[in-house]
């Protein structure tokens, strides 16, 4: 029998949380403490989980893991609730931040840009903004790179290898 992650918490832990938030095996082990076994121990005692002494429990992204039940079930107050992530009123309000941009404070542009780092098309509209600002910097590395191959093209040398030769020569 498999069940949830969040009807588990709520059953035997008490704990009620909204069904429609992410939650993994590893942050809910983390956070309340449950008790885990392997899937050998789960398979080599099938009378246990009969019993409902060990349950398969599911996470948010469909991974099915067998937890030990604890011997105490907490009663909790409220049961599980849920709410849709994604409602037709925030994607309105995407475009219309796009809009706005320009007159939107610096600190805010980079908060937007860490909010839709997972949306491309958004992301690159964002850091657009903040590098006419000045304010975007790219990592050091890169930076070094660039500075490099400025320096390569304004030399007399703009050839690695003839650049490299030059270098050898010296030595000698």
């Amino acid at each position: 029998m498999v069940i949830s992650i969040f009807k588990f918490l709520w059953e035997y832990y008490g704990v009620t949380l909204d069904a429609g938030s992410e939650l993994t095996h590893a942050v809910a082990k983390k956070n309340f403490k449950l008790k885990g076994c392997p899937f050998w121990y789960a398979k080599a005692n099938p009378d246990l989980i009969k019993r409902g002494e060990i349950m398969y429990v599911s996470d948010t992204y469909g991974v099915i893991l067998p937890y030990i039940c604890p011997k105490k079930r907490e009663v909790a107050i409220s049961e599980c609730t849920f709410t849709e992530t994604v409602t037709n009123e925030e994607q309105i309000d995407d475009k219309s931040i796009l809009d706005e941009l320009a007159e939107m404070p610096t600190y805010l542009v980079g908060e937007l840009l860490s909010k839709y780092k997972d949306t491309p098309s958004f992301y690159k509209v964002i850091k657009r903004e903040l590098i006419l600002r000045g304010r975007y910097e790219n990592k050091k590395y890169k930076l070094r790179k660039e500075i490099i191959e400025i320096e390569l093209e304004e030399g007399e040398y703009n050839d690695k290898y003839q650049r490299r030769r030059e270098i050898k020569c010296k030595k000698s």
